[in-house]
């Protein structure tokens, strides 16, 4: 055994070998931003370019001004929008009570020694000739399991007679029914008499006519008073034993039965009631509103003796799939159930006339009580009371006629709107606009008022010593929910009197703007729709630009915490992609030249001459000017993105670290002359996305 474990650790050793677990390889993404950089009209206007040729012919200050404000969000009041529905009590009695027939019940047999108790009646004994004869044999009592009294409103009842008897019964025999427990009464308890038209032969059975029971009170016990009419027999006869032990013997049958009171076992009965609650919108219409907040709350009174299980449905208030609010509710006998329901979330809508106006909350009752366990007492009068009440409703989205709305615009206030500038003497501006821009989320056209003030106020005490005041009428344009549509009006010398060329004469110190809009008509309206505006005054500046102007943005930096060498390293080995874009918006109403650098030399950042890809990239792109009107005003930028695509040697670039940019924006003499604002601008921004591969096994 020594010898033989040195071989097995020497086996052992040269069988076995451990490589190191191999991991797989994934993507990274790194993304760097580049700094924002705009250039306004305003740093146009007083670059050394343009500052030359704009102020050689002035003999006075150029006043070149925009003032802007925005209104606060204005939405339709939630109260606006919220009804209070009407209290409904509904008091449903049980009325008359379906009962199932009862199961037939038979007196006890009556034999011959019952009904000839003078004669011997056994085996072997002779039973003389009879007469025709009738026989009133000891009465027979049978009792119902199904009830204890019933008051009836209408029911029927027969009788059955099987006649075993060796003697035949001739046609008219009257069975009288007696109510057992009121035999003592001075009718005895009559229900009535029933008749059987037909003769019985022995052996055989007849039925008997129906008797109809109307407004009569019945206890479950009967007593049956017999008149048996006995065919005559003309010759003697000895008695067998199955002689003596003929019978008959008599079954009650009742159907079912209407009544109006019971003490018995009740099966399940039903009820349906439709009822509406008048839902009060005021001067509005109605014809679809999503709630918002809402409750529904539900009083059941059961008075009767058993219990009952509801569904109660909102017939047209619906969930998401367009299906009405089922309202399952159980409550026991003489119990008391009070439910709130959560309406929020359901739409309100016509359900029988869809798209027509709602005027109400309409719903059905469906009650179904449960079938007693052995005898109850309940009557036609006993009743399950329903109380229905809701809080203000408030409305999420509507849909109709809203009426009339007013909303009031918060004024805006703005001071030392010119401040700084020494003006002395009276001056005009006869080209200065004033601009709202409505951004309306209401899907109602909107009427809105407004009054734009301009004061001067003493500097010294702040007293009061001009003003003017401009109104502005002007309907909306009706919006999307969640997609404002924007309406722009423009006031300008000729737009009223006074205008907003007057106000600005008069150089105000502060200016106010209030007033307030009206939502009529129909339309819809979610509860987070919104209104707003923004305004500027502005006095815009007409000139030609007679020599290429040039503007160089700021220097941006890369650094190492920007791309780490790991990571510089990869994107010339292991780059997976590299995607540059630059995004420019021109709002200026001429195109211009926009040339990208990015480089590692800082120094030398806008250096056309360094061409080396390797060590500066140049992207030159050209941008076309914004969309002007007729007068020359840029109304809506011209907006491009552009993907940059790098070969193999420019991605070298980022084996630098820093690395610097920026941007260059030049424009072209123009032709003619173009209108510029205060704020149209020019804004580039872009962002550089690497995505490298990390292989962990890479030694």
């Amino acid at each position: 055994m020594k010898k033989l474990l040195p071989l097995i650790i020497a086996l052992m050793s040269f069988s076995c070998s451990f490589d190191e677990p191999y991991l797989p390889a994934w993507n990274t993404q790194v993304t760097v931003h580049f700094s924002p950089y705009t250039v306004e009209a305003a740093d146009l206007v007083t670059s050394s370019y343009l500052a030359d040729t704009l102020l050689s012919g002035a003999t006075d200050t150029v006043f070149f001004f925009s003032v802007e404000d925005s209104t606060g969000p204005q939405s339709i009041d939630p109260a606006e929008l919220a009804f209070k529905p009407e209290d409904k009590s509904i008091v449903e009695t049980v009325g008359l009570i379906e009962l199932d027939a009862p199961a037939p019940v038979s007196t006890d047999t009556v034999t011959l020694a019952d009904l000839f108790p003078d004669l011997n009646i056994s085996a072997g004994a002779v039973l003389p000739p009879l007469p025709q004869t009738t026989l009133s044999p000891p009465d027979e009592v049978v009792s119902f399991d199904e009830f204890v009294s019933i008051t009836v409103d209408s029911a029927e009842m027969y009788l059955v007679f099987d006649n075993q008897l060796i003697l035949s019964v001739e046609a008219g025999m009257e069975i009288t029914l007696f109510d057992e427990a009121r035999i003592n009464d001075p009718d005895s308890g009559l229900i009535g008499t029933i008749l059987f038209t037909d003769p019985i032969p022995a052996g055989g059975s007849g039925t008997s006519e129906k008797l109809a029971l109307n407004d009569v009170t019945l206890h479950n016990s009967f007593r049956l008073r017999y008149r048996i009419p006995i065919a005559a027999v003309d010759t003697a006869t000895t008695l067998t034993q199955e002689d003596v032990d003929s019978y008959f013997l008599t079954t009650v049958h009742m159907g079912a039965m209407r009544v109006s009171s019971a003490e018995a076992e009740i099966p399940a009965q039903s009820v349906t009631r439709e009822d509406v609650t008048a839902l009060d919108t005021e001067d509005k219409s109605l014809t679809l509103a999503r709630i918002d907040k809402g409750a529904l709350y539900i009083d059941i009174n059961n008075h009767l003796n058993v219990g009952a299980d509801f569904d109660i449905v909102l017939l047209n208030l619906v969930d998401e799939n367009d299906q009405p609010r089922h309202i399952p509710l159980a409550v026991n006998e003489n119990q008391t159930s009070n439910t709130s329901i959560d309406l929020s979330g359901l739409s309100l809508r016509n359900h029988v006339s869809p798209g027509d106006p709602v005027t109400d909350i309409a719903y059905r009752l469906e009650a179904v009580t449960r079938a007693s366990n052995g005898a109850v007492r309940i009557s036609s009068t006993d009743s399950i009371e329903v109380s229905v009440r809701m809080d203000s409703v408030y409305i999420g989205y509507f849909e109709g006629d809203v009426g009339t709305v007013e909303l009031t615009i918060d004024p805006i206030e703005q001071n030392d709107v010119l401040d700084g500038a020494d003006i002395d003497g009276s001056f005009s501006f006869p080209d200065v606009r004033l601009v709202f821009d409505f951004y309306n989320e209401i899907n109602f056209p909107i009427s809105t008022s407004l009054k734009i003030s301009g004061y001067v106020r003493d500097a010294a005490g702040g007293q009061i010593t001009d003003s003017v005041t401009v109104n502005v009428q002007k309907t909306i344009a009706a919006g999307q929910s969640g997609q404002p549509v924007k309406t722009t009006l423009v006031l300008d010398a000729n737009s009223s009197a006074p205008s907003i060329v007057d106000l600005m004469s008069i150089f105000p110190t502060d200016i106010v703007v209030s007033g307030k809009s009206v939502v009529s008509g129909s339309g819809s309206v979610a509860a987070d729709d919104v209104i707003r505006a923004k305004y500027r005054i502005e006095s815009p500046l007409t000139l030609q630009i007679d020599q290429p102007i040039r503007f160089e943005s700021s220097k941006g930096e890369i650094t190492e915490s920007d791309l780490d060498a790991d990571t510089r390293g990869r994107i010339t080995r292991d780059v997976s992609a590299l995607n540059m874009a630059l995004n420019i918006e021109n709002g200026w109403p001429v195109g211009a030249d926009v040339t990208f650098y990015l480089a590692a030399d800082s120094a030398a950042l806008f250096d056309s001459t360094i061409i080396d890809p390797r060590q500066k990239l140049i992207i030159p792109l050209k941008i076309n000017a914004g969309s002007v009107d007729g007068d020359g005003y840029v109304t809506e930028e011209t907006v491009s993105s552009v993907p940059v695509s790098l070969d193999s040697t420019q991605l070298k670039i980022f084996n630098n670290i820093p690395l610097y940019y920026g941007f260059v924006t030049s424009i072209a003499a123009t032709p003619q002359k173009v209108t510029l604002r205060k704020h149209d601008a020019l804004s580039v921004d872009g962002s550089i996305k690497v995505k490298v591969k990390v292989d962990p096994n890479e030694k």
